[in-house]
């Protein structure tokens, strides 16, 4: 059974499911050898304090090292939503990689802002163990 991730909602579950992203992101991550994966819905507004909460929050409760950080939504679009350290792609990256400890690239799928109806679906395949993301 999916868990649902509504606008400021973090969980750790198997199958993530964050529906009407529009001009928020959904931050999925992965540790090795844990089927379940961390998510957080983020907003437009979220800042900084509120990001590195949550980002704490899901490092802890996954349960092993984050081995792979995924953004899908509004990523590039962020720029000027004033929010000092979240401000930038490179901003967003850099705040991932510190507050996972997560030493290797950000993978992320921009679906642009304001897309209505936009859902993002994440979970592990069973038969190769990838994270899967769908966004429609």
């Amino acid at each position: 059974m999916p868990e649902f991730l509504n606008e400021d909602y973090i969980t750790i579950a198997p199958e993530l499911i964050f529906p009407a992203v529009q001009s928020c992101c959904a931050v999925v991550a992965t540790a090795s050898g844990i089927n379940n994966l961390a998510g957080y819905h983020m907003t437009l507004f979220t800042n900084k304090w509120e990001f590195d909460r949550a980002v704490l929050h899901l490092k802890t409760e996954i349960g092993g090292a984050v081995d792979c950080v995924y953004l899908v939504g509004n990523v590039v679009g962020r720029p000027g939503n004033n929010r000092p350290g979240l401000d930038s792609l490179m901003d967003l990256k850099s705040a991932i990689q510190v507050g996972f400890g997560y030493a290797f690239d950000v993978k992320y799928h921009d679906i642009g802002a304001n897309n209505p109806g936009v859902a993002v679906h994440a979970w592990r395949d069973a038969a190769t163990a990838h994270v899967r993301l769908t966004a429609r």
